[in-house]
């Protein structure tokens, strides 16, 4: 690499850049060398997965990316790990004891499954799960009639 001096202003601002971007990732842990199609569309970045369990899989997924929840986790995770770097026992303790919590109240019981499945199924995401699901099953096998 060339001395500092020897870089041009655009040079050096593009390793600036790099390094800042580095820094805001350092808890990620997938590869930098993404592209911006890759980061706007999941299912492109992982390779096709055969049968009927992939479908479903790249469904999951699909359904999991366009969930909150996937917000809230990817927001947590960087907090909760440098938590765990520096206080693993107490996060443990914690966990445990939301556990044991979660054991003697019995959330669960409180809703109903047809209200659990009729919640997963008015959601937009599932439906475009579903769709997802569908659209490759359809694809997969006008594929498959189109090569000999």
């Amino acid at each position: 690499m060339p001395s500092p001096t020897e870089l041009t202003p655009q040079e050096r601002l593009a390793i600036s850049r790099k390094a800042i971007l580095k820094h805001m990732n350092r808890h990620h842990r997938e590869p930098e060398d993404r592209t911006d199609d890759e980061l706007d569309n999941p299912d492109l970045s992982r390779p096709a997965s055969h049968g009927t369990l992939g479908i479903i899989k790249q469904a999951a997924r699909a359904w999991w990316h366009r969930n909150p929840a996937s917000t809230v986790v990817e927001l947590a995770r960087p907090l909760l790990s440098d938590y765990a770097s520096v206080h693993p026992f107490k996060l443990l303790a914690i966990s445990a004891g939301i556990g044991a919590a979660m054991v003697v109240i019995r959330p669960w019981r409180m809703v109903s499954v047809g209200a659990l499945l009729v919640g997963a199924v008015k959601s937009s995401g599932m439906t475009s799960a579903l769709v997802s699901m569908i659209t490759s099953v359809t694809h997969r096998s006008e594929n498959t009639k189109a090569t000999p």
